[in-house]
């Protein structure tokens, strides 16, 4: 339904009007009438018409002074002028202003179902246009949170997804020449309960909320007892304070904001800090970095950088932080025996560095597992099973138990790969099969699949049991064969059919697969026939 207001001093035009408009406009309530100018501006705020009818010369404000206050007070409303002066200045005037329509009278009925008609054309046209925009926006908002998670899985813990990390920075507004940190809260019970699943979801909405208020952030999934943040600042300095005093005065009011939200008063929560790095592509170290700080908190409300990690035992917090990302590395690539020796000696530095401490080395494990998990792209049993250590208090039996998880992990990544590896190289077949004629190149084919080059080169010879050229020579050769035996064609139009552009150069390279040049085969074939 479509709203009008009609605004004439005439009681005998207004009253035509709305008979013509009631007996042909079915979809067009007339909710109102003005006499003068004033009126009208006052009708318009009671009813809120879709359209306005307005003749120029009235008592008071004129037609043209009332639709330049109505159109500053509602733009969108659409302003018909319905006057016998059909001079240039008010023509002029009403253009200027963003009237519809000017229509002189005495008008007849057919002149004004045709304005309304467009009018109300151009009307359906903009609440689709609203509809469609808030649709959009809504969808905008709801995919936010997933690109979020998205791009902590992408950029920090290297999974490989549809939406490349690019496209994720460019969805979230995230420049990737821009540096910043990454700020790993962990968040626990003090009795070391788990937080129930109604807690969880209300403490992880409002972690998020206050720090979206607090900086220009990301905030990745709750995982455990972790929140990964990624903090971004335009430089290592910004307004005179540094990198370290920025995540101290974020970090600080976060926790005041906290202590405000009444959610479980026995939560408790800390932070570790990774060092600032200067593009996106490096965040995954300032992550790496963060978990090692955060191991080393022991209470409440305690924040450590990284760099104080380095301090107190210089370059043990190095040695870990490598040897932890070759861990997570043969985990990424589903190399069982790499883990497993990379694990025993983490392990062993670990102890040494918590002084046998077995709470200590419960944590480590604990966010060790976290981490694994994520890279391995799995978040574990409901329950925590696999990143919870505290049912054992001896240190080689928490040995033991990790390598056994550490084992059923990289079994379900090698798993995984299987199958992604044969979908890629099952990708790649139907490419070559469909475009084999063509200029086909390694380089077209692994943008194709979504890979380096370099990578798809290796997948595909341990897939296919043959180099990329070698297998596509072969498919030629192959299709080349059937056609020598099938059809009439020509050497030369087979030649250019199966993908090669020099008769010649073809002839030789069936030759050295076949044994033969093309031409023997095909007396050959047709001798056997």
């Amino acid at each position: 339904m479509y709203k009008l207001l009609i605004a004439d001093d005439e009681q005998i035009e207004r009253s035509g009007l709305r008979m013509m408009v009631e007996r042909s406009h079915p979809a067009v309530e007339v909710v109102g009438e003005a006499a003068n100018g004033r009126e009208a501006v006052e009708a318009v705020e009671r009813h809120h018409p879709d359209i306005v009818t307005m003749d120029i010369k009235m008592p008071g404000i004129d037609g043209l002074q009332a639709s330049r206050e109505i159109l500053k007070r509602h733009p969108s409303t659409k302003i018909v002028i319905l006057s016998a002066y059909d001079t240039f200045a008010y023509a002029q005037e009403a253009i200027q202003l963003g009237i519809k329509d000017y229509v002189l009278k005495p008008y007849k009925k057919e002149e004004i179902a045709k304005v309304l008609n467009r009018i109300v054309h151009i009307i359906e046209k903009e609440r689709t246009e609203q509809a469609e925009k808030l649709a959009l926006t809504e969808r905008y908002h709801t995919i936010l949170p997933l690109a979020e998670t998205e791009w902590m899985a992408t950029v920090i813990f290297g999974h490989v997804h549809e939406v490349s990390e690019r496209e994720l920075s460019r969805l979230l507004n995230i420049h990737e020449t821009g540096g910043g940190y990454i700020l790993l809260l962990r968040v626990w019970r003090k009795d070391h309960a788990p937080v129930c699943a109604e807690h969880r979801e209300k403490m992880y909405t409002m972690v998020k909320k206050q720090l979206k208020q607090l900086a220009v952030c990301l905030v990745g999934p709750l995982i455990g007892q972790q929140i990964p943040i990624a903090v971004f600042e335009s430089e290592k300095k910004t307004e005179g304070l540094s990198h370290r005093s920025k995540a101290m005065q974020l970090f600080r009011t976060f926790s005041r904001r906290l202590q405000t939200q009444r959610i479980d008063s026995n939560l408790c929560y800390a932070g570790g800090v990774g060092r600032f790095v200067e593009n996106v592509q490096s965040m995954r170290y300032s992550y790496q970095e963060a978990l090692l700080a955060l191991r080393r908190i022991h209470r409440h409300q305690q924040l450590c950088f990284y760099e104080d990690v380095e301090r107190s035992k210089p370059g043990t917090g190095q040695w870990l932080l490598h040897k932890e990302k070759q861990l997570l590395e043969a985990v990424r690539q589903g190399d069982t025996e790499t883990g497993v020796r990379l694990f025993d000696e983490f392990f062993d530095r670990v102890v040494e560095f918590t002084g046998h401490s077995v709470e200590d080395i419960r944590r480590y494990l604990s966010e060790l597992f976290v981490v694994l998990l994520r890279v391995s792209g799995d978040v574990g049993t409901p329950d925590g099973t696999y990143t919870r250590f505290d049912a054992f208090s001896a240190v080689e039996e928490m040995r033991e138990t990790a390598i056994l998880r550490l084992r059923q992990i990289v079994h379900t990544v090698k798993d995984r790969l299987e199958q992604q590896h044969q979908s890629y190289f099952d990708k790649a077949k139907a490419y070559l099969d469909d475009h084999f004629q063509g200029n086909v190149t390694l380089e077209a084919v692994a943008g194709h699949v979504g890979l380096s080059t370099y990578y798809f080169s290796k997948l595909f010879k341990e897939r296919a049991g043959v180099t990329f050229i070698d297998y596509l020579t072969q498919l030629r050769v192959e299709k080349a064969k059937h056609l020598l035996l099938t059809s009439d064609q020509s050497l030369k139009e087979i030649c250019f059919e199966v993908g090669y552009r020099d008769p010649n150069y073809f002839s030789r390279v069936f030759k050295k697969t076949t044994g033969v040049t093309p031409s023997a085969f095909r007396r050959q074939g047709h001798k056997k026939v």
